[in-house]
């Protein structure tokens, strides 16, 4: 793909979107999905990028990754701030895998960076291929309709993927052709983790195809179902003091897969739970149908659903 062609495609991602002159953290890990980006987004003259790169010390060469990072932003005229930190011990305090700890601090060094510096949106290189790797984890884990949709290009926290439309082997060929230099990721060579692992031996034997067309079906019926549930909220709950209640009986009178959809919207959108697997969702919606005297459903030691005389109330709270 000519840079011409790459630079159309984004620029009509980013007016679809934001306005002339918006400024954007870029985070880049010296791989070749985000140098590529950030060598394509230094052609974009009529937005500011602010590039943020992550010493992550989950390998001996994270300091080299981050220095050059550091070197080719400086001679692509960006700004560019380097963050150090040890996600293994991290990790380990915090009591999750090595790259849910990675993902979360990355994204929450972004948001600092974001609100530090006044930028509209977090920008990543997330691409088709990442894309196909997501919907099929989620499938694994036994999501419901969500999981079909994988990452959105601008999503409700301002993370911004302006590749998600082009192919990995497209962005190699692109960066090759152009001389544009990145390091090696080595443990997406590996195959123990979860992600390596779909994306090496399961991913490859998918349509690509017809998931992305699944998950483009899958958003259409989402937006329908949402408004369906906006109606319902207004006509059945009631809302105060942070809580949100409505009758057990008029509940169980919905078809299941209804039932269902509504506790993923409430859980995900009043108590800010994200990431619910359908086993999960399985336990509270068992846990309501099943109540019969007053009691708490918690989770992580946080009370999230109660029931009192006939009535399920939902702790909204952030």
């Amino acid at each position: 793909m000519k840079i011409n062609n790459y630079k159309l495609n984004i620029q009509k991602a980013f007016s679809n979107h934001f306005h002339p002159g918006d400024t954007f953290i870029v985070g880049v890990s010296g791989g070749v999905d985000s140098m590529t980006l950030m060598y394509v987004l230094n052609k974009l003259k009529t937005y500011h990028f602010i590039i943020v790169t992550i010493d992550h010390g989950m390998r001996k060469s994270s300091s080299d990754d981050a220095e050059f990072v550091q070197k080719e932003a400086k001679k692509l005229g960006f700004r560019c701030f380097v963050k150090k930190v040890k996600v293994p011990s991290i990790a380990k305090q915090q009591r999750k895998g090595m790259e849910e700890a990675a993902r979360d601090l990355r994204y929450e060094i972004f948001k600092k960076y974001q609100k530090k510096l006044d930028a509209k949106a977090i920008i990543t290189a997330h691409h088709q291929d990442d894309q196909i790797e997501t919907i099929l984890f989620h499938l694994l884990r036994g999501s419901d309709l969500h999981g079909l949709i994988g990452m959105k290009v601008l999503n409700e926290h301002q993370v911004f993927r302006p590749l998600l439309s082009i192919e990995k082997k497209e962005i190699i060929v692109f960066a090759k052709k152009h001389k544009i230099p990145w390091r090696e990721d080595h443990t997406n060579q590996e195959i123990d983790l979860t992600r390596n692992l779909i994306r090496h031996n399961i991913a490859t034997e998918y349509p690509h195809a017809l998931l992305l067309q699944m998950s483009i079906q899958a958003q259409k019926t989402i937006g329908i179902m949402d408004e369906w549930v906006h109606q319902w909220i207004k006509k059945f709950c009631t809302i105060e003091k942070k809580k949100l209640t409505f009758h057990k009986k008029i509940f169980k009178t919905l078809p299941l897969y209804l039932q269902f959809y509504l506790l993923h919207h409430f859980t995900k959108h009043y108590l800010h739970i994200h990431h619910l697997s359908f086993s999960w969702l399985s336990g509270i919606y068992q846990w309501i149908v099943n109540v019969k005297s007053t009691g708490n459903y918690t989770y992580q030691h946080r009370i999230i659903y109660a029931y009192k005389k006939g009535m399920i109330i939902l702790f909204h709270r952030k």
